[in-house]
């Protein structure tokens, strides 16, 4: 199972187009952080030397949402990541349903795919 997710986001960092970034501020390293928080989430025994390669902002942004969705949080669509000074720790906006106007605000400690409300 987990080689198999791992090639799934490895097939996408090979056919996704780079778009523009809805949070430019984040380093690589720290893209790679979020990837990684996701696929811990998803249960997967993974570290951050398997995360080869940075995906675009914008699918960090999905990973992100579905991780927190992972974590049983309402994230429907992320507005805006924030690093914190705690290594490894994000604060993350996110509108709370699709098509809604009402945010969330969470905390996510990307190295062990845990994200909960501050």
């Amino acid at each position: 199972m987990e080689k198999i997710v791992i090639s799934l986001l490895a097939f996408s960092l090979v056919i996704s187009p780079v778009a523009l970034a809805s949070n430019p501020k984040l380093s690589e390293s720290q893209r790679k952080e979020l990837t990684l928080f996701s696929m811990k989430a998803m249960g997967l025994k993974v570290s951050i030397s398997d995360v080869k390669k940075a995906l675009p902002a914008n699918e960090v942004n999905e990973l992100i949402a579905t991780g927190i969705n992972l974590n049983d949080h309402l994230c429907a669509k992320v507005l805006e990541v924030r690093p914190l000074k705690m290594k490894s720790r994000y604060e993350v906006k996110c509108t709370s349903y699709r098509g809604g106007t009402s945010t969330k605000h969470y905390i996510i400690d990307a190295l062990n795919g845990v994200a909960f409300v501050p």
